[in-house]
Order: structure tokens, then C-alpha cells, then sequence
């Protein structure tokens, strides 16, 4: 690094502009600073000063002398050699970049290096980001049926007393201040593959998560002390163990194992012992000391102790046709009871979390995997308090020490997760200032000092691939990085217009038809994604929360001001085209359930075509039919454009993929998988023809990450586009000083 006053010798290799983006890295060269998602990654300066002559000339290869001459005058004797490896050796490891299978630093064997990444040219400070969406106001007033109250049964009733007597002698409150000011998180974690579901240890000094392991083949329990950089494994089975959670006193720590379609949790102990907990009464070692079979298939939810210690919180299903709820399970006796009811029609509850006196159960009541909001549940038996009113993603909560505030991890303005802070009084939600880069999950220790969270960074990527000839070797991953999704060819193929977040904000952008030449299309400000093509290639249409709700909107294919469509307080997404270009359908639930609806194209009163149900549409080529799908459930329907019965057409189009399909004049293309895990399945291009209803193999794309970003094809008929995952690196961070 330099000495003050002096100009870094990176900005003076790279003068102008003095900040560069490539993947989730930002580089400035006037400080010699690196950040990965806004965090300040240490780097000494001669490997900074090798990233700075790579980035000057990406894609070309610099040999090790021209190298040699950036790093040391002439006069300067060194083991160049020696200390050059060293160097790149220094710079891959804080890119998290690998020599056999680079994506940024490309070693040409006794030559020199290569920059791989696509580099954008930013030229501002740190931190200047783009202005965020007014904040709607969260409410406090109960917003469930009277058949959704809490039941008074004995075992609630149970909770209630014990906690509430409980929790004087197993809290002390304290008041948490949110200092302003540079983010001060550091990383608790930083290993190959992704470590999820933190959990602090009481007394802060420890942190309980599930890793995958660095071949990424399944998820095991760890922990690991803060300041450490060694964890302790706890948990070394091939089935999944995840949603670790300590026990008020530090000594248990309960999980959830999943072993295909069955789920149980166990508990065992802190220190890394052999011995299982099943009930209060410690048995032999061994993988079977399950406490409660489980009916169903969670997720990736976690658990909860009662500040007593004698019950957990969990999330289950009483039937597999009933939604998610939060149960209660006695440790002692096993005894379990539903405690929360959600209407049949969402998705469900979980992330529940006793309060810190015993008296509350916070959650997440879901309409989809996508969209919900935070309860609370007194569990002396009054009806659940609705929180939050932004039908977002919600990644985890906690409860501050105090209990007059809720932490929680969202998308509520439109863009990436962040970390939040709601009073348990109702109120606006405030962003932790603490924390900048995308994260979820958070925890706090019940006595010490801290928040440790997830941070990640996920990359999408969009390949395009030949329909025939077909086979893995054929794809081609398109630039088009920074979580790309909802790709789609236009009219005449010779453009593609997708959802990014390549400019830190989620906007649409185009390009040519392989990708290059990508130009930002929206300046909006907040998410906007789902772009479609009009049937001339004049006009596309797209959903965006740039206003604090969802609606369509309308842009020039060339640029210009877009203009709404929809200005309904319902949430309106998933916009497409009629045939003739006269109409653009959307999802909307302004009717009180998620329908299909119409307006003219260039707005006005919307016209409502499904009454069973509907979230995103296609008109048929002849104009004659609208093929969609319905929220949360399997299958694809059609019915006359104008209107009447309404028909499954096709049963084995999975939920899972319910973007992946594109209406065609063959027929409904559309992607699909087999396989029971997600790590096992194995994907492929089907084709229905809906005049015969039969369904054809057009293509295997093998075990591919397939995401459900959408697809596209070109419309010649020879090219597929699609979403595939990329290497996601999630990590723990904490924040040692948060109160």
C-alpha cells in the first residue's frame, strides 16, 4: 500500500476511471481497494498491483517479465520468480479463484497470465449506489380469519406459563443501538461451497452452521469460535443436517436431518460429543436418536428453543394437503401441537423464533417461496399479528435481546437481500447501516455480543445451446453475467433482452443474439425483470417494483422513458404479448386470488380472463388459446382467448419450472427434470403438441443446475436460451460489536 500523500502506484498503471466491477468484486485503484459485494477484502499491494496490470488489459496475456517490470525497478534484485508465484498465489486466494479452473486469473504455463472476466468501468466512489424505492408503511393490526387463531391447546397453554416464568432468570436485556458508519462485518467463514443456517452460541463466543463440504455433495453440522478460522465438525452423515440451534444454556445444539422425502430432529451435543440427546436422557452414539418423525419436506428451515430449554418450535405439515405451519414439541415428553394455521390457499409458515421473555412466536406467514411477511403469535392464544405488509422474500429472523425489535433478512425494496430491523410495535422497517453487502439469515447470542449473518454472492448465468445437433458439449455460456434470468429471443432472433444485476441494480438490458454488445435498457431504480419482446420487436414490456409495488410497464426496444401499464395496490407481474400486439397479459391478485388479466397496449382498464387461478400467460401463435400456469402448483393450463373453460394440458410441467416453457407454433416447448434430489437430476427439452396432447424428448441437457429463470426459443427453431447456476459462494460474516 502507499504512504500517505503519495499516489498508489495501481492508479497510476490505471489513471482513468479509478474503480472497475468484474463478478462480484469491485476494484478501486486510486486506494488499492478490493470489495466483494461492498466488503473490504485485504490485499497487499504487489498482488493488487497484479490485478491492476491484468485488468488494464483483459483477455490479452501478460508475460511475467512485463509483470516483473510493473512490480520492481530495474534495479531491484528479487527470486522474481519465487515472489511473482507467491504473489498470484495471494491474489487467487482472496479472488477465491482456482489455478485448474480459473474464472478471473488464467496461468499460460511459463508465459505469463490472462484477465478472464468481463471488466466494467465504473468511475465512482464506493457506495454511490442507485437512489432506493419509497418504503411502504408496515402495519400492526391482526390480518388473519377468525379460523386462523391460535388453539388453546394444553400444550400451548404449557409454553406460555413455563416461558413466562422462565424468562427474568434466562435473559438480560439489553438495548440494541444500530451504529452508523462504514460496514465493520467480517468474515466468520470463507470455505469452498456454501455454509448456511447460523446459529450464535448464548454467550457469542461460537457459531453453529451447516456447510456442504468443499466437494459441495451435502450439507454437515459445524461450529466454529469467533476469531477462529478452523471449524469443528459435528455431524458426518450422507444425508442433509441442516438448521443447527443452540439451546439456551450452550449445551445441545438441535437440527433438522433430511434423508430423501423424510425429515426428523435430532439433538446433540455442543462440544462435538458422540452422544445423541433423545428426550432429556443422553443414549449411545449413533445415527438414529431421531425426536420426532417429520411428515414432510421443509427447505432449508431452522428451529427454535423456548428460553427454557424444554420446547422447540418447528415447521411442519399435519397433512401433505395442508400448508406449512409452526409446531411445538416438548423435549421432555415429545408431546407436539400445532400452533399456527395458515389459510389453505398459501404456502404456508416457518423461521419461527420464541421471543426473548417466552410470551411471542415470531414468523414468516408465505404466499409462495418468494412472497411473504412477518406474524407474531402471543402464545396465550390471541390471533397472530400481521408486521410487514411487502409480499417479499424473507430470509430468516431473529429478535434483538431487548424483544422490542425484530431482525430479518429481505428484498422488501425490489433488489438484493438485506439485512433489516423492525419494532415489534409496528412501524417502517430500517436497513442495518452496519451491513451493506447481501445477507439473510441473521442471529444474535442470547447474553453476549454480536450478529452473525449469510452473505453470498450468486451467479446466474445465460447459455445458449444448439437444438440439434444436441449435447452438453454443444452449450455455450453467453457474457451476459450478474445474475442474469428471463431471457428471450426477439421477434426476428437477432436480439435477447434479459434481467440483470450487472449494474448493481436489477434492470433489463439487450443484446445481440450471442450476447455481445450488451446495452442497459431501464434506469428505473428498482427491480425490474420478466422482459417481452412486443410481436413487431417496437416494444418491451416488464414487471418492476420501482414504485414499492409491482407493476407492468411498457419501453421503447430502443431506450426512452418507460410508461406504466398498471398503477393497481395489487401485486401485477409476468407481462406477454397477444399475437397481434394489441393486448399484454399479466399475473395479478387485485381480484383477492392470482388470475389472469388483460389491458390494451397502451393501458387502461384491465380485463380478468381465469377464475381458477393463473399467474403468467401465453397467447398461442393463432391467437386462439392462452396457455399459463397457476402459483404453487404443477401443470399448464389453456383457455380461449376470449374467455370459458379452463384446461390442464399438461401434468408434468413441475412448479419448480414453472418460467421454463415457451409457446411456439410446434407446439409448447418447455425444460424438466427427474431425480429426487436436487444434486441427482438430470434435465431435458420436452415438447407437447397440444393437438395430440403426446410429449416428445427434444433434448438432454444431463445434470446441468438448471434454475427456473426462464427460457427461450429463437425463432428459426435452432437455438435454446436458458438460466443456468454458477459456483455461489455463501459465507458467514459477523458483526462482534452489534448490541
Amino acid at each position: 500500500m502507499s504512504t500517505e500523500g503519495e499516489v498508489p502506484e495501481a492508479a497510476r498503471l490505471h489513471p482513468e476511471p479509478p474503480i472497475v466491477r468484474f463478478g462480484v468484486f469491485e476494484a478501486n485503484f486510486a486506494t488499492e481497494e478490493l470489495r466483494k459485494n461492498g466488503v473490504l477484502i485485504h490485499l497487499p499491494g504487489q498482488p493488487f498491483r497484479i490485478l491492476a496490470q491484468l485488468i488494464e488489459h483483459p483477455g490479452e496475456m501478460l508475460t511475467r517479465e512485463q509483470l516483473r517490470h510493473g512490480l520492481w525497478p530495474k534495479d531491484t534484485y528479487v527470486d522474481f520468480d519465487r515472489c511473482l508465484n507467491t504473489a498470484v498465489n495471494r491474489l487467487r486466494e482472496a479472488l477465491n479463484d482456482s489455478g485448474k479452473h480459473p474464472r478471473y486469473i488464467q496461468t499460460l504455463p511459463r508465459r505469463g497470465y490472462r484477465f478472464l472476466a468481463p471488466v466494467e468501468r465504473l468511475g465512482r466512489a464506493f457506495g454511490n449506489g442507485e437512489p432506493e424505492a419509497l418504503e411502504p408503511q408496515a402495519v400492526a393490526e391482526p390480518a388473519v380469519a377468525r379460523t386462523t387463531k391460535l388453539r388453546r391447546w394444553p400444550l400451548i397453554a404449557a409454553v406460555a406459563a413455563a416461558l413466562g416464568a422462565a424468562a427474568i432468570g434466562w435473559f438480560r436485556f439489553e438495548t440494541t443501538s444500530l451504529p452508523s458508519g462504514p460496514p465493520v462485518s467480517a468474515a466468520l467463514t470463507s470455505f469452498p461451497g456454501s455454509e448456511i443456517t447460523p446459529s450464535y452460541s448464548p454467550e457469542g463466543t461460537a457459531v453453529a452452521f451447516s456447510w456442504n463440504g468443499e466437494n459441495r455433495d451435502h450439507y454437515n453440522v459445524y461450529v466454529q469460535a469467533v476469531g477462529s478460522r478452523t471449524p469443528l465438525r459435528l455431524t458426518n452423515s450422507p444425508a442433509e443436517d441442516f438448521g443447527p440451534s443452540y439451546s439456551p444454556d450452550g449445551r445441545w445444539i438441535a437440527f433438522y436431518r433430511r434423508s430423501g422425502d423424510s425429515v426428523a430432529i435430532y439433538v446433540m451435543s455442543s462440544q462435538g460429543a458422540t452422544a445423541f440427546r433423545s428426550g432429556l436422557s443422553v443414549g449411545p452414539s449413533g445415527p438414529s436418536s431421531a425426536i420426532v418423525p417429520r411428515r414432510s419436506e421443509p427447505g432449508l428451515e431452522t428451529l427454535s428453543w423456548s428460553p427454557d430449554g424444554k420446547f422447540l418450535a418447528y415447521v411442519d405439515k399435519g397433512s401433505p394437503q395442508d400448508p406449512y405451519s409452526i409446531f411445538v414439541l416438548s423435549v421432555e415428553n415429545r408431546r407436539q401441537e400445532q400452533l399456527t394455521w395458515p389459510p389453505p390457499d398459501l404456502l404456508g409458515d416457518g423461521s419461527p423464533r420464541f421471543s426473548p421473555d417466552g410470551r411471542t412466536l415470531a414468523f414468516v406467514r408465505k404466499q409462495t417461496g418468494l412472497s411473504g411477511d412477518l406474524y407474531l403469535a402471543p402464545l396465550a392464544g390471541s390471533a397472530p399479528r400481521r408486521l410487514t405488509t411487502d409480499r417479499s422474500r424473507i430470509s430468516g429472523l431473529t429478535w434483538t435481546q431487548d424483544g422490542r425489535s425484530l431482525l430479518f433478512g429481505s428484498d422488501r425494496t425490489g433488489e438484493d437481500l438485506h439485512l433489516w430491523r423492525v419494532p415489534v410495535s409496528g412501524g417502517v422497517p430500517e436497513r442495518l447501516a452496519q451491513v451493506r453487502e447481501r445477507a439473510g439469515s441473521p442471529t444474535v447470542p442470547v447474553r453476549g455480543s454480536g450478529l452473525a449473518f449469510v452473505r453470498w454472492a450468486q451467479q446466474t448465468h445465460i447459455w445458449r445451446i444448439p437444438l440439434a445437433p444436441i449435447g452438453p458439449a454443444a452449450a455455450a455460456k453467453l457474457d451476459l453475467s450478474g445474475e442474469g434470468a428471463n431471457p428471450q429471443f426477439s421477434p426476428d432472433g437477432s436480439r435477447i433482452a434479459w434481467s440483470s444485476q450487472r449494474s448493481g441494480v436489477t434492470e433489463i438490458w439487450v443484446s445481440d443474439s450471442s450476447g455481445l454488445n450488451p446495452v442497459r435498457l431501464t434506469w428505473v431504480g428498482g427491480k425490474s425483470a420478466s422482459p417481452r419482446w412486443s410481436a413487431d420487436g417496437q416494444e418491451i414490456a416488464f414487471d418492476s417494483f420501482a414504485r414499492g409495488n409491482w407493476d407492468i410497464y411498457v419501453i421503447g426496444a430502443r431506450g426512452g422513458q418507460p410508461h406504466p401499464l398498471t398503477a393497481h395496490p395489487g401485486e401485477d407481474v409476468r407481462p406477454s404479448w397477444s399475437s397481434d400486439g394489441r393486448w399484454v397479459y399479466f399475473g395479478s391478485d387485485r381480484s383477492g386470488t392470482m388470475q389472469i388479466w388483460k389491458t390494451r397496449r397502451g393501458g387502461g382498464d384491465a380485463r380478468q380472463v381465469t377464475r381458477q387461478g393463473g399467474y403468467e400467460a401465453v397467447e398461442s401463435r393463432d391467437g386462439a388459446f392462452v396457455y399459463y400456469v397457476r402459483r404453487g402448483v404443477a401443470g399448464l393450463w389453456r383457455t380461449p382467448v376470449e374467455g370459458g373453460q379452463e384446461d390442464l394440458v399438461l401434468k408434468s410441467l413441475q412448479w419448480e419450472n414453472s418460467r421454463n416453457w415457451v409457446v411456439t407454433p410446434k407446439g409448447v416447448y418447455f425444460l424438466a427434470w427427474e431425480g429426487s434430489r436436487p444434486s441427482e437430476r438430470k434435465y431435458s427439452l420436452q415438447l407437447l403438441r397440444p393437438e395430440t396432447g403426446r410429449v416428445e424428448q427434444v433434448a438432454s441437457l444431463g445434470d446441468v443446475r438448471v434454475l427456473d429463470g426462464g427460457c427461450s426459443i429463437s425463432p428459426d427453431g435452432k437455438w435454446l436460451l436458458y438460466v443456468q447456476d454458477g459456483e455461489n459462494e455463501t459465507d458467514i460474516a459477523v458483526l462482534r460489536d452489534f448490541r
